[in-house]
């Protein structure tokens, strides 16, 4: 049996004599685990400027490197020695820790991407036989190992996470775990109606190395939070979680490294200021002459030079090496020079970066390494500098001097959907950058419609895809929907639909093959979007146009119709409004040879949402049937022509699964069951398209004779849907981590939201992305049953 890898700490409580022997007597205090594997070698993308020529451990707080605080937070918990996994930059943090005395560091450099798990996997020999401590090396946290160490011991567990409870918990993987700690569910990096805990995974873990070895193939890219943690929870292991007390930051983003710079002056976090403490709140390394004003807490390096009349505090971090005759306050100076009445309020000043007189820094910008700011000029709130830049006397800069930046008003509103008004929350800038971060795709699809807006932002994203020099396909429609057979039937990797309604300009964007953009590439492309590429490739993109795509789309439906059900000759419908997807549904319809007519009693009535995915119908006694009904109609349809696995969205009605069970169907649900639910539900076009599902449904009634009442009541049993919007007064994320212990006992579902069923039905509840706000849906067998289960789970809520 494999040796247990643990040291033992123990303290002396007493001692006696027996036998003529000194018998001592120890306490056992805890258990150690020796060796750590620290990954470093990650780019900071989204720290720049911050972090553009340095690896993002590197990256300073209070003139030590953040790595410096994890290498001193591992010897206070016992580890004797630790591997750096390393890749951007390497010599940088070799060439720091070469000097380092302490912990024993060896290291290990990635020649090709790894993945977070692939890079521990790379340090194998180093690791050897027993349980082994990872954690990242550019976040700070004064946590308790040995702590966790102890739980993991008593749990016998095979993997165990540091996990932590965070206020905006989109940025990090998710974690829902039991009452005994095992861990139930994983959420990676959701958008926030996928927040359904604000329990986050801090990249803290320990392993035992016979699994992990086991499950992550050597010299392969492999993840721990997409790959390593979901197979191990799926074979139900020794996997489990612990919440930790204390401070945790990871200095991802340059608002995040400024707070927890000002965290570490304000006592938050436990770590060693390497500077005295000349007053109280005052740290300082460098003598602080007469007619200097000092507002604590402030820390000031070594080697500073302060002016009279400088103005510093409170909340500043004035690093090694700078120069200060001006007023700082709120903010991170690492290395620069502040000339005289210049003003710093709540900005990052990189090393060598010079602030002329009488100049202005506004809150969360962020001034790159030998930039220049000339006398009396003015930079805004949020601007990001990039280093070696040179702004003119006089000047005010409202907007990042970067490339590929978008900015958060630009941000997706929906799953895939970005909207706002021209010039204000979408810019011809912001049009013109998400056209160059969409071109990384190679080949893009780009349709308008709806007025000059639209035209105009299509027209500037076209510019961004070709000056990036990839292929670019355009076509007359702002349908999304016909955007996304478009990218369907041309095979393209990434699909752009700009629709104008009214002042509001909606861009929709799908991913490969027009399918719904994932959540991932939704971060991916803003990612994209983030980095200092070169805006000029030396090549320009081709553009094609495909013209007739309406009328190609209206008879693609049809053919699909027909070639399942046969035609609809003689069937009178109407259908409503005039909209684009309407005029659609009409040819599509008169196509299949129904004839449409006004809107009159006694006729079925149809109608499609904006994004002509949604479909609306009123039967011919005037029922109404919401989008989830004809959606589980589409499906029993679906059933019926020998479908045995069906893909329906997360929060798709629970009476599906009812419909599936004489047929011994599967059904999956998107978000919950990976890339196989994603490719049934692309591959069935009814299921998310309301064109085609319309034309299906009409083609059906036809051929059977009977009315849309009719066909509804016979395949489909009988359910109603609640849905309510409640107000928070706690963060949402805080009170879905609340939600999500109670209902992981009853056995959950966590993908967009928290899906549970009880005796009555069945109840999702999801936060929404705009606003402090979560929603509650509510499944019954009828609308009464419906609403009293709404109203049990606003009552729950309210114990919140």
């Amino acid at each position: 049996m494999r040796s247990r890898p643990y040291g033992i700490s123990a303290r002396l409580v007493a001692w006696g004599e027996a036998g003529g022997n000194v018998v001592l007597y120890y306490l056992i205090t805890g258990v150690d685990i020796v060796k750590a594997v620290i990954m470093a070698g990650g780019e900071g993308t989204r720290l720049r400027p911050v972090s553009i020529n340095e690896p993002k451990p590197m990256a300073r707080l209070l003139d030590n490197p953040a790595l410096e605080y994890i290498l001193q937070l591992l010897e206070k918990n016992g580890v004797t020695e630790a591997c750096l996994t390393l890749k951007f930059m390497p010599e940088t943090i070799i060439d720091y820790i070469s000097g380092r005395r302490g912990i024993k560091l060896h290291t290990s450099i990635e020649r090709e991407a790894l993945g977070t798990a692939g890079s521990v996997r790379a340090c194998a020999e180093f690791i050897g036989e027993d349980d082994f401590l990872v954690i990242s090396g550019d976040c700070v946290c004064d946590f308790d190992l040995r702590d966790m160490i102890a739980f993991h011991k008593a749990k016998m567990a095979e993997a165990t996470i540091a996990l932590y409870e965070h206020p905006e918990p989109l940025e990090y993987g998710l974690v829902v775990t039991r009452e005994d700690g095992r861990i139930a569910e994983f959420i990676e990096k959701p958008p926030w109606e996928g927040v359904v805990t604000n329990t986050i995974n801090t990249g803290i873990y320990i392993l035992s190395p016979a699994l992990f070895n086991n499950k992550v193939p050597p010299g392969k890219k492999y993840d721990f939070g997409k790959a390593f943690f979901p197979a191990i929870l799926a074979e139900n292991r020794g996997l489990y979680g612990m919440a930790q007390k204390g401070y945790w930051c990871d200095i991802g983003s340059p608002e995040a490294y400024r707070r927890c710079a000002i965290d570490m002056l304000e006592g938050r976090v436990k770590v060693n200021i390497h500077a005295p403490e000349v007053n109280p709140g005052i740290y300082s390394a460098s003598p602080i002459p007469e007619g200097v004003t000092i507002v604590p807490p402030v820390y000031i390096g070594s080697n500073v030079t302060l002016r009279r009349g400088a103005k510093i505090g409170s909340r500043t971090v004035i690093g090694d090496n700078s120069d200060i005759a001006g007023t700082v306050r709120d903010s991170v100076v690492n290395g620069a020079t502040i000339s005289d009445g210049a003003v710093i309020a709540g900005a990052v000043i990189c090393k060598g970066a010079v602030i002329g007189k009488s100049a202005a820094v506004s809150e969360d910008a962020v001034i790159g390494e030998e930039t220049i700011i000339g006398e009396q000029a003015v930079i805004a709130e949020s601007v990001n500098i990039w280093p070696a830049r040179q702004i003119p006397a006089g000047k005010t800069v409202k907007s990042s001097i970067t490339h590929g930046h978008i900015k958060a008003g630009m941000s997706f509103t929906a799953r895939g959907v970005i909207s706002g008004g021209l010039g204000t929350e979408l810019t011809v800038e912001d049009c013109l950058k998400l056209g160059q971060a969409a071109a990384s795709f190679g080949r893009v699809g780009l349709g308008h419609f709806g007025g000059d807006a639209a035209r105009i932002v299509a027209e500037t994203i076209g510019c961004g895809i070709c000056a990036r020099g990839a292929e670019l396909l355009t076509f007359d429609s702002g349908l999304p929907s016909c955007a996304s057979f478009v990218g369907e039937r041309m095979n393209l990797p990434f699909t752009i639909c700009v629709n104008q309604r009214l002042d509001n300009v909606e861009l929709t964007c799908f991913g490969k093959s027009g399918s719904m953009l994932s959540h991932a590439l939704e971060r991916e492309l803003s990612s994209i979007s983030d980095r200092d590429d070169a805006p000029y490739t030396g090549k320009i993109g081709h553009t094609e146009h495909l013209r007739g795509v309406s009328e190609i789309y209206a008879a693609a439906a049809m053919t699909y119709a027909f070639s399942h059900e046969g035609g609809g000759e003689g069937l009178a419908v109407s259908v409503t409004a005039e909209e684009s997807q309407n005029k659609v549904f009409k040819k599509a319809l008169t196509l299949l040879g129904c004839t449409v007519v006004e809107q009159t009693s006694g006729r079925p009535c149809f109608t499609l949402g904006n994004d002509g995915t949604a479909l609306y119908a009123i039967g011919e006694d005037g029922q109404q049937f919401l989008p989830a009904q004809m959606l589980a109609l589409i499906c029993a349809l679906a059933l019926e022509y020998g479908q045995s696995k069906l893909a329906v969205p997360f929060d798709a009605p629970a009476a599906i699964e009812t419909l599936a069970e004489p047929y011994h169907a599967e059904i999956y649900r998107l978000g919950r069951d990976g890339d196989e639910a994603e490719a049934l539900y692309r591959n069935l076009r009814p299921l998310h398209d309301g064109v085609f599902a319309g034309a299906l449904i009409c083609a059906r009634m036809k051929k059977d004779g009977i009315t849309l009442t009719d066909l509804m009541a016979r395949k489909v049993p009988a359910f109603a849907n609640v849905e309510r919007e409640v107000p928070l007064t706690r963060a949402r994320a805080e009170v879905m981590g609340e939600l999500s212990k109670t209902a992981c006992e009853l056995g959950a579902e966590f993908s967009d939201g928290i899906r549970f069923g009880v005796q009555s039905g069945t109840v999702l509840i999801s936060p929404l992305r705009t606003k402090n706000a979560i929603r509650i849906r509510a499944e019954g067998a009828n609308i009464e049953i419906a609403e009293e289960l709404c109203t049990d789970v606003l009552d729950l809520l309210k114990d919140f």
